[in-house]
């Protein structure tokens, strides 16, 4: 637990140094951080029917979707100023719904912004108007002093998402910027610590509010209007939440998509897509806590990506909770970013914008998605190796023609650019790429933001090489008649901070399609790998593969695919073996044991 010790050793000296700040400056509200050249940073809470238009509720009970997805079982882990107020209405439709986690100490304060986020999180609906994304999960409440250590530690393991609904005062009443206007946009202490809990926790995602600083002016902003974020809204692994305003819906079937003009803005400073994605967060009624700790039903409505977060943050429990059902195994959390991403509804500008992210989300699609992959593949969880390139057919059951392919992977924690002369410097370890080849010579590229193609052609977002975002999106049109692949590979050496140079390199990623798409992974299974990796082994001699059977068991097929499907080599054995000899293949490929009770595969690389 080496990165828990280190965030333990930050958080003693951080807390040491205010308590010294709060003594000398006789201060009674507690900063957030003390800077490196004496800056007291201070958090504040970004404060909103927000269900229906993240069509979250049709994977309710009694939902369009017949799902009867409720979160239950599953927890959330609420870091807000105070605690939640566990004895309201809402949260008394099970045993113990609110709970505090008690990690490394607390004073319990209930909290009205925290119950407020709890609520669109999780209220069961006694009021109806109320109700939340996720009405059975269970809510685990903290609060924000020591965020980064408790998300460590281990009565935080089964914890998977995370609400963070807070951030740092960009700019003082007066309109001035609270650290400078440079600081905005740039990968900061925060974002780097939370990219390397990220890191260290694969399955588990923050979700954070953007922030409410959207009516301000960084002056030195390269577009204006834009560039306003701070803090944790710079992290790259996280989910970034903007508050959008409810969509009007006309008798034409048009849509209005609005976007709350207080919403904080992006880019960073290395011109990623942030923030992420938009939720419903204008006038949202949740729970309340009353003075009088007697009420049990006070309710308010407020508006902020404060709110617009946890719709996202209950979303996304849902959709976990149904790929566990249909998978039996959790999903990364760069496959609930690429389910979202992916499935998102388009919004603001085509294409990503640093006003809406990547769209509204669309939890029906993501959940039709999951749904999708219990009879065709459209979720890929896999693994690039240094050098590889991995190819995938993509096939399609359906005449639909406008298609996504989205790719994510929890990237390693950037050094932090708080202190640094050029804070524009991209923070991106491994830069993986996706392609979509057709007819194998037209590659269709991903999206990224240009500031000089918003200058020149009022748009955000160009297809072209993509070197600064862990997550990538191919938009295309499919012909009739044109043959269609995934193309993954990498720029540069690849480094995962888990393992010592020595060792191959790698990254996981998560590939997502929809609407009707296919991704051909037939022979990679990391599944069936692990669990029957003690009846085989390989070694590679000169273009030979020695097939070790170490339990001597009788084979009935041995196969050698290249990664893009195509058939090297294919032997049925006359007898048992101890090794069986495969001459003359390539240095990579997929590797299928077939036997009668069951089928073992080995991705290699040589």
């Amino acid at each position: 637990m080496k990165l828990q010790t280190l965030i333990e050793e930050k958080t003693a000296v951080e807390n040491e140094k205010i308590d010294i700040y709060m003594n000398e400056n006789q201060l009674k509200v507690r900063p957030a951080r003390i800077t490196d050249d004496g800056t007291a940073l201070f958090f504040e809470t970004h404060n909103i029917d927000s269900s229906r238009d993240t069509k979250t509720k049709e994977l309710n009970t009694g939902g369009d979707l017949n799902l009867d997805l409720d979160g239950e079982g599953f927890k959330i882990g609420v870091w807000d100023e105070g605690h939640v107020f566990k004895d309201h209405d809402e949260f008394q439709n099970g045993p113990e719904r609110v709970i505090f986690g008690n990690d490394v100490g607390f004073e319990l304060s209930y909290d009205s912004h925290a119950t407020h986020v709890a609520g669109t999180i999780g209220a069961s609906g006694v009021y109806q108007n109320a109700k939340g994304m996720a009405p059975k999960v269970k809510i685990v409440s903290f609060d924000w002093r020591r965020a980064f250590l408790e998300m460590m530690r281990d009565s935080s393991s089964d914890i998977y998402v995370s609400n963070h609904s807070y951030g740092i005062y960009g700019f003082l009443d007066n309109g001035q910027p609270t650290y400078g206007y440079d600081y905005f946009g740039t990968y900061d202490d925060w974002a780097e610590e939370l990219d390397a809990i990220h890191f260290a926790r694969p399955n588990f995602i923050a979700v954070c509010s953007a922030g409410n600083d959207g009516r301000e002016d960084n002056i030195e902003s390269i577009v204006s209007g834009y560039d306003v974020l701070t803090d944790m809204s710079t992290a790259k692994n996280n989910f970034v939440v903007a508050n959008a305003k409810n969509i009007i819906y006309f008798a034409s079937g048009a849509l209005l998509k609005r976007i709350n003009e207080s919403s904080s803005q992006g880019p960073t400073n290395d011109l990623r897509v942030k923030p992420d994605i938009s939720g419903i967060g204008t006038s949202v009624l949740s729970t309340d806590v009353s003075s009088n700790l007697d009420v049990t039903n006070a309710y308010s409505s407020a508006s902020g990506t404060s709110m617009a977060a946890p719709n996202i943050s209950g979303s996304l429990v849902l959709l976990m909770e149904f790929f566990y059902q249909t998978t039996d195994e959790l999903p990364l959390s760069s496959t609930l970013k690429a389910l979202v991403i992916n499935n998102s509804l388009d919004a603001g500008e085509e294409g990503p914008d640093p006003n809406f992210g990547w769209g509204i989300m669309d939890s029906t699609k993501s959940a039709i998605t999951i749904s999708e992959n219990v009879d065709y593949q459209t979720i890929f969880e896999g693994q690039i190796n240094q050098g590889e390139e991995i190819v995938f057919p993509l096939d399609f059951y359906n005449s639909n023609t406008d298609f996504s392919v989205t790719i994510c992977w929890t990237d390693p924690e950037g050094e932090s650019l708080e202190n640094a002369t050029n804070k524009n410097t991209p923070v991106l370890i491994n830069d993986l790429d996706l392609r979509i080849i057709e007819n194998e010579s037209i590659e269709h590229l991903p999206y990224k933001l240009s500031s000089e193609n918003k200058i020149i052609n009022n748009k955000w977002a160009v297809k072209s090489d993509n070197s600064v975002d862990n997550v990538e999106r191919v938009d295309f049109v499919r012909n009739t008649g044109s043959s269609y692949k995934i193309k993954i590979t990498h720029k540069e050496d690849l480094f995962n901070p888990a393992l010592e140079s020595s060792e191959t390199q790698y990254q996981n990623y998560s590939v997502v399609v929809s609407n009707g798409a296919n991704i051909n992974s037939t022979f990679s299974s990391a599944k069936i790998e692990n669990y029957f990796q003690d009846y085989f082994s390989i070694e590679y001699r000169e273009n030979t593969i020695d097939l070790n059977n170490l339990k001597q068991v009788r084979l009935n097929k041995i196969s050698i695919y290249s990664f893009d499907g195509r058939i090297i080599f294919s032997e049925i054995p006359e007898k048992i073996e101890k090794t069986y000899k495969i001459d003359k293949l390539i240095k990579s490929g997929i590797l299928v044991v077939e036997t009668n009770d069951f089928r073992f595969v080995k991705r290699f690389v040589f």
